[in-house]
């Protein structure tokens, strides 16, 4: 039993795949190197390219069924990526694949088998080729290359080479009729609330960056302390846009604002201070904005459709990454994204600057005595978002306000018409049955089901099936839109 299939046992399939990767690049490489001396195995060079390019498509079309491409392309560029390693990857592998598992290994193992042999006919060429450089080294270079050529043509065996390349094709055509296969069966599978079984997993850093965020605020909140008896309370402002490989890297501004002499005057008040934990601006303090200002310009004159679509993404997935931390509200809105600008449009650094904020230290809560959404007189006595008005998951249905807030270009608050009451809820729901914005009824339809909070999977966003079903129907569904924008 070879070392790979001993890894196998041990590990899965991943341990393979990146065996396969490495062994494939090596002999493409050392086949390139030879092209020169022969036609044959310049052309033998070339179709081996094109079975190369084939398998690693297919190797990325099998990790994206549990990692996003971002995270695919960089452990297929990098041979030596943790997550080639990583036991829950392929866990989620082995339990997204199923039966299908065993078959996928067994077609890998065979590939990389197929691989080591040409890996020794390229060891041959190179011994091949110091062997003949040494002993024409009193030779011109012209009569050195002469006598290379024809050694490789004596050492190329044409059918020996076809009849590997033949293999290697069989084995390449076999992983896409397995995949082919296994994603018509995900396709017919249907989920008792009959709708289509996701296509793709939770990505896995959506934990960590979730428990890292969470473990940051209970330190700040804990460690914090400021001897200036002048600031008026801080606030940390977290980077949406989080980094998860090995570890997760957050992205941090605190920031405190001092009185002035005209502190009772709100339009005279000096602007807040900042301390960088970590930079990602060289930005002032005049630059700070919330999404909400930036709808007070036209949509036309700031954001091109694709531009709404990309913000409509990640504040799905921020909602998504930092949904029960103290970043995100439950009843969170738009407005609490902010995002750093220099001047002109919302450009792509101020897009990759939105940040969440939050008080730190964490101030108490007071015991509510009435319902306090915004623009509603609640009752004395408390009733449920649920019970009053129907809604399922506030986090979720805030999101669809998000959403087609992000659609129209306007706040919630903006849209009301005489019939709403008043109430960002019956505004919300009116706004998602009528007539689609301009980025089409398949995105009204997304900010609606989060209205609804109808994905099938009950209404609990702690639930991990709840939190599948809003990362592939909305943050995937997004996505759909934005490569056919």
């Amino acid at each position: 039993m070879s070392g790979i299939e001993v890894a196998s046992l041990v590990i899965g399939v991943l341990p393979i795949l990146v065996e396969a990767v490495k062994s494939y690049t090596t002999i493409y490489q050392g086949f390139q190197t030879f092209r020169h001396y022969s036609k044959e195995v310049r052309t033998f060079s070339v179709q081996l390219k094109t079975q190369k390019g084939i398998f690693s498509n297919e190797i990325r079309l099998l990790l994206r069924l549990v990692e996003d491409a971002k995270i695919v392309n960089e452990m297929i560029e990098d041979a030596s990526d943790s997550r080639w390693a990583s036991k829950q990857l392929n866990d989620r592998l082995c339990e997204i694949l199923q039966h299908d598992f065993e078959l996928y290994k067994d077609t890998i193992e065979e590939t990389v088998r197929i691989v080591e042999q040409l890996k020794l006919e390229v060891e041959k060429y190179n011994v091949l080729l110091a062997d003949k450089v040494q002993a024409v080294q009193t030779d011109t270079i012209r009569s050195t290359i002469k006598h290379l050529r024809g050694a490789v043509k004596i050492t190329f065996d044409k059918s020996k080479h076809e009849l590997w390349l033949a293999k290697l094709r069989d084995r390449n055509a076999d992983l896409s009729a397995l995949r082919n296969q296994h994603e018509a069966f995900r396709q017919q599978t249907t989920s008792v609330s009959e709708t289509v079984v996701r296509h793709k997993v939770l990505p896995v850093h959506f934990d960590k960056i979730q428990e890292a965020s969470q473990k940051l605020h209970e330190a700040l909140c804990r460690s914090w302390c400021c001897d200036d008896a002048a600031h008026r309370g801080h606030y940390a402002k977290l980077c949406v846009a989080a980094e998860a490989n090995a570890e997760v890297q957050l992205d941090l501004a605190i920031s405190c604002q001092e009185p002035s002499d005209n502190e009772r005057n709100p339009l005279s008040s000096e602007p807040p201070l900042w301390l960088y934990v970590q930079s990602m601006t060289d930005a002032t303090v005049s630059t700070i904005y919330s999404l909400f200002d930036m709808m007070r310009k036209e949509a036309d004159d700031t954001m091109e459709t694709e531009d709404q679509l990309k913000l409509a993404h990640k504040t799905a997935l921020a909602m998504l990454q930092y949904n029960d931390t103290p970043w995100l509200n439950e009843r969170w809105r738009l407005g609490d994204l902010n995002y750093f600008r220099s001047k002109g449009a919302f450009d792509e650094t101020a897009f990759n600057s939105l940040h969440l904020s939050s008080q730190i230290p964490a101030p108490q809560r007071p015991t509510p005595i009435a319902a306090n959404m915004e623009g509603i007189q609640g009752p004395a006595k408390i009733i449920s978002e649920k019970v009053q008005y129907g809604i399922n998951n506030v986090t979720l249905f805030f999101l669809g306000v998000a959403l087609l807030e992000i659609a129209y270009w306007k706040p919630i608050e903006d849209q009301m018409k005489p019939g709403d009451h008043n109430n960002q809820i019956y505004a919300a729901r009116r706004i998602a049955s009528s007539r689609p914005s301009s980025l089409g009824p398949a995105y009204q339809k997304i900010a609606e089901k989060c209205l609804q909070c109808n994905f099938g999977f009950g209404t609990k966003l702690e639930s991990k099936r709840l939190q599948t079903a809003v990362y592939n129907d909305v943050v995937c569904g997004l996505e759909n839109l934005l490569i056919d924008c």
